[in-house]
């Protein structure tokens, strides 16, 4: 293994500071960010080397000096949950650690137990193994509902998959969306906070409910029509179906999405809720609608941490063509006043 660089099997070399001197290989690495779990899976599979020795945990600890080096290779996931998949792949971000990929709306970011075909894991998975070769396995730090189309953050190895979900819990990953939301909303900006939680009777749906757990979304208004609201949307939490679920208990469901009230050209999606009034007005859902085969929700915006110590990365995917294209069918093509862009 290459000092600080990567060879066939993905790792990280470190030298120990003198502030780490007299620490074990085990504190030594949890202060370099790895969790327990991952140091004693490494452990046992004899992944760990001191000045190109192996570390065999056990007995009195082994104590570090300043200078040395610690060598990590991280060995394939025992049991690989995904098997690679040929298919087309938008890379919007890439390094050492990390990727980030932009997913069609449509595609599983994972395989079910029940639906094992094409995912989009299956093709970083795929695309790794031409391009890094058969040690590398893609890990999700987060995921995409199946209609939203947008950024997804992918690492590269365990130690940059748990360094990545402690930057997401701590806040310092932030998602952002764009949404096309039926109706008028009222705010130019603010918060909406209320806990979700599974639907009782429901494997799929979830609610608003006090007994939830706590979520936030931040939004503020891009343009509006009357019928419509295109808003930039901040997840400051990240339940399931969050902003699907957080706008329609305001009476604005997300375009397109049938299961929580959306509707487009005054058709509804198909999907659970089958009640919901016609926000966009007699006129429009007398109109031919316009094809929109997914939720009118992109994920356009990530941010999150370089794990080397680079600062902040910030990856932007453009609102593609179709959502642009539904906002022209209900709203019309001129610019709204108070238009923020997108």
């Amino acid at each position: 293994m290459n000092r600080g660089g990567w060879a066939d099997v993905p790792g990280v070399s470190f030298r120990v500071v003198t502030w780490e001197a007299g620490k074990d290989v085990r504190a030594f690495l949890r202060g370099r960010g790895f969790s327990r779990r991952l140091v004693r899976q490494l452990a046992e599979a004899g992944s760990v080397r001191v000045d190109g020795l192996p570390w065999t945990p056990g007995g009195r600890p082994f104590l570090l000096s300043a200078g040395q080096r610690v060598d990590v290779a991280f060995p394939p996931p025992p049991e690989r949950h995904v098997e690679p998949v040929s298919g087309p792949l938008a890379v919007a971000y890439e390094d050492e650690d990390i990727l980030v990929v932009d997913k069609p709306p449509g595609l599983l970011v994972h395989p079910l137990p029940w639906e094992r075909g094409d995912s989009l894991l299956g093709r970083v998975y795929a695309y790794l193994l031409s391009t890094r070769g058969p040690s590398w396995y893609p890990h999700l730090v987060h995921r995409l509902d199946r209609p939203t189309s947008g950024l997804v953050l992918v690492a590269l190895h365990p130690r940059a998959k748990h360094a990545l979900s402690r930057a997401l819990a701590a806040g310092r990953v932030r998602r952002g969306y764009a949404a096309l939301l039926t109706g008028d909303l009222p705010a130019d900006a603010g918060t909406i906070e209320g806990g979700i939680r599974r639907r009782t009777g429901s494997l799929l749906l979830r609610e608003v409910h006090p007994q939830g757990r706590a979520a936030q979304t931040h939004f503020e208004v891009v343009r509006r029509c009357g019928r419509a609201t295109w808003v930039r949307a901040i997840l400051g939490s990240g339940r399931t179906h969050q902003i699907r679920v957080h706008f329609s208990s305001l009476g604005y469901p997300v375009v397109g999405d049938g299961l929580y009230g959306g509707r487009y050209g005054g058709r509804e999606e198909v999907g659970e809720n089958r009640t919901a009034p016609d926000k966009f007005g007699d006129e429009a859902s007398k109109a031919e609608p316009p094809v929109l085969r997914r939720i009118a929700l992109h994920a356009e915006v990530l941010r999150f941490p370089d794990l080397r110590g680079r600062g902040e990365r910030a990856v932007v995917s453009p609102v593609p063509g179709d959502l642009r294209a539904i906002w022209e069918e209900i709203c019309g093509r001129g610019p709204a006043a108070g238009e923020g862009g997108a």
